[in-house]
């Protein structure tokens, strides 16, 4: 489990063009979206605007190379904007897969939150993933 420290604020406007323009959006688009973060940033607000729903369009698109690093190793994963919880049948593979994680992260100018990553296995992992009622489970409700 692991996430980005300060995630909005430490997303760039150059990186959210050079992430867009790698999606396939035209350069004109690209170009006028990342016009608005500058004009944001020169009024003082740091990265992305924290709660439009733009802003949260803007972050997955930055985010997503992560989960295409995490694919690249064989791992399963689920995120929620920044937190991304890791699935390895070995700790070989989580490990792989982390560590692929925090490198893409690294490219895109963000910073992996290492106080809010740990690496758990077994009874631990299901006791962390259903503590507070709050239980993630990719099988069908039929089977749960």
């Amino acid at each position: 489990m692991t996430d980005v420290r300060a995630c909005y604020p430490s997303i760039d406007a150059g990186v959210v063009v050079d992430r867009l323009l790698g999606i396939g959006v035209s350069l004109e688009s690209a170009a006028e979206i990342g016009s608005w973060l500058r004009a944001f940033r020169d009024d003082g607000v740091e990265g992305l605007p924290v709660g439009p729903t733009a802003s949260a369009v803007l972050a997955d698109a930055v985010l997503s190379v992560g989960d295409d690093a995490i694919r690249s190793t064989g791992a399963s994963h689920l995120r929620w904007v920044d937190d991304v919880v890791i699935f390895a049948g070995e700790h070989r593979t989580g490990t792989r897969a982390l560590d692929a994680l925090r490198r893409s992260w690294r490219d895109v100018g963000l910073d992996p939150h290492e106080g809010k990553t740990a690496i758990m296995t077994g009874r631990d992992a299901m006791a962390t993933l259903t503590a507070g009622r709050h239980v993630v489970s990719l099988a069908p409700a039929a089977l749960r």
